[in-house]
């Protein structure tokens, strides 16, 4: 694939009809009901193209077999098997959180007056199949930008727009990287350290540079680990926006990392025991934070 060269920079109208610089970008993730309104969300604010839908195999035997692989290569048969009980733990004792999770976008789309768009999608079980350059080369978007996403980005797919690649991640950088890294900070009492971060695609697992660290505070009682970081990731959002304009403006600043530490992965089912005493302490903890 050739990079785009042209100028980054395009116009685009906003929802109030003036007119605001705005970028272009593709979006790559798992297609679901949360990512569907972010990237209905992204389009009040920037020019979306279209949209590359990872994992569409998911739903299939094959694919929960080859997820099985990977975690057994990963950690073993003792912790793959601790992962998964862990999983159907929490879809029995937090059954509640999708449709809470579901209520938590309509109220982005009522509050930001986000309406239902048609994006050009196109759906592969990975990122190196073959159409995904093509279907770059005909959008050119002056930025990919990622969030729901299971597997390494190839470097032929994040270098190619000029701007470069970004990951909507939940957990702050560089001390929570990997999955789940708001349930992974309560767990640790780690309450500082809950928050969002876009940052640049590199050849690492969340290693590039830091474009922002977004602190939140959560509401973690009674709440599974798939509510925390999905309302980890909305309460980012209008720094997300104000991020988005600058690009759009020509200012795009990007600070190191720094430091080495662990890549969090799937709980287990050791988590179960105490789980809901860390959110505890970390809703109390929350609500004094708040006061001050």
């Amino acid at each position: 694939m050739t990079p785009p060269s042209a100028d980054p920079v395009t116009t685009a109208s906003n929802e109030l009809g003036s007119t605001q610089p705005a970028i272009s970008l593709v979006f790559i993730g798992q297609k679901n009901f949360y990512t569907e309104f972010l990237i209905d969300w992204l389009s009040t604010i920037v020019d979306v193209r279209g949209v590359i839908w990872t994992s569409s195999d998911r739903h299939t035997w094959q694919f929960r077999w080859r997820r099985w692989r990977q975690r057994l290569k990963r950690g073993g048969l003792r912790r793959a098997a601790s992962e998964v009980l862990f999983h159907l733990y929490s879809r029995l004792r937090y059954s509640h959180d999708t449709r809470e999770i579901r209520h938590l976008v309509q109220q982005g789309r009522d509050k930001w007056q986000v309406p239902q768009r048609e994006v050009p999608a196109l759906e592969v079980v990975n990122l190196k199949d073959r159409r995904v350059a093509a279907y770059l080369a005909e959008h050119r978007p002056d930025m990919l930008f990622t969030q729901c996403i299971n597997e390494l980005i190839p470097p032929a797919v994040f270098e190619f727009p000029p701007l470069g690649c970004y990951v909507f991640h939940e957990g702050v950088v560089p001390k929570y990287r990997g999955k789940f890294c708001t349930h992974w900070a309560i767990h640790n009492g780690d309450f500082d350290c809950i928050g969002a971060t876009v940052l640049r695609v590199d050849r690492g697992f969340d290693s590039g540079s830091v474009a922002f660290v977004e602190p939140v505070f959560v509401h973690a009682s009674g709440r599974g680990h798939g509510w925390l970081e999905h309302e980890t990731l909305f309460l980012a959002l209008p720094r997300l926006k104000s991020w988005l304009e600058d690009v759009g403006s020509g200012k795009l600043q990007l600070s190191d990392q720094g430091g080495q530490f662990p890549i969090y992965s799937y709980p287990t089912v050791d988590h179960v025991f105490g789980a809901e005493a860390h959110k505890a302490a970390y809703d109390r903890w929350r609500q004094e934070r708040q006061k001050s």
